[in-house]
């Protein structure tokens, strides 16, 4: 009797402890990871010069800049996470299409800087939707 409760009992700790390591981390959940690419969409590229040359950079950097990841790291996620990973960046791709030279800040402020973003959490939730 002793036996099985404390069977039950380690049974309960590890659950507990798997249960929570998926809160604490969402990919540790037992889905499938989705990977959608990386939008630049809303960023602003402030730094190098070669940042103020956006024939450099528009049109088709960023779709290189996914396309690297895809072929340098991705493979990488199913190892560490030990679990399927989709591709899927065709919604993100359309999305970094649209971004412009506009995006590119030639005279930085102080609020140019690591740490502050002109993006708001409402702007996230408008993009993903």
């Amino acid at each position: 009797m002793e036996k099985s409760v404390a069977a039950s009992l380690i049974a309960l700790v590890f659950a507990v402890q798997g249960e929570s390591a998926e809160k604490r981390n969402p990919l540790m959940a037992r889905e499938p990871l989705v990977w959608a690419g990386i939008d630049y969409s809303m960023i602003r590229l402030i730094g190098p010069s070669e940042f103020r040359v956006p024939d450099m950079i528009f049109p088709g950097m960023f779709e290189k800049w996914n396309a690297l990841y895809l072929d340098e790291r991705v493979e990488l996620l199913p190892r560490a996470l030990d679990k399927h990973v989709a591709i899927d960046i065709g919604a993100v791709t359309e999305r970094n299409k649209k971004a412009t030279a506009a995006q590119v800040i030639e005279s930085p402020g102080p609020k140019d800087v690591i740490g502050e973003t002109h993006i708001d959490k409402q702007a996230i939730i408008d993009a993903i939707r």
